[in-house]
């Protein structure tokens, strides 16, 4: 092989290499849009007006995880996630609550937290049935 092939060969070695990083280098810059979080499907959902649902301290709430074995039990929240509001202001926040029973059950509270505060870690509540797959959850009294 002479020494111009052998230069040559090298030079489009180089130029293939520099346009494969240049592509992989525009392409892992590219702004990838953020995904949107997948909504929770609420079935048998009441025909209820969230942007109201917390007034005087009572939600109905989505049961998400868990049962409730009895009428009505007394429980605390544990934990308040997921609170991202949709175009009308309504957020779905994952509440935890544990029961006296020391059972723990996964609520979600649709609500609109500019009108009624999200239920908080500590906040102590009673629970009743609603409707099918619905609690009722009434604060009784403010955790922190």
């Amino acid at each position: 092989m002479n020494k111009k092939s052998l230069i040559a060969g090298v030079l489009i070695i180089l130029v293939l290499l520099g346009m494969g990083a240049t592509i992989w280098m525009l392409d892992i810059t590219k702004e990838v849009p953020p995904v949107a979080a997948t909504p929770v499907v609420l079935s048998n959902e009441p025909d209820l007006d969230w942007q109201q649902n917390g007034k005087n301290n009572e939600y109905v709430t989505y049961l998400l995880e868990g049962s409730l074995r009895v009428k009505a039990a007394a429980g605390t929240v544990l934990s308040d996630a997921n609170c991202e509001a949709d175009e009308q202001g309504i957020s779905r926040c994952h509440n935890e609550i544990a029961l006296s029973d020391t059972q723990k059950i996964t609520v979600v509270n649709v609500h609109n937290m500019n009108n009624y505060a999200c239920l908080a870690p500590g906040d102590t509540v009673n629970i009743e049935p609603y409707a099918e797959g619905w609690l009722k959850v009434t604060k009784t009294g403010d955790g922190q």
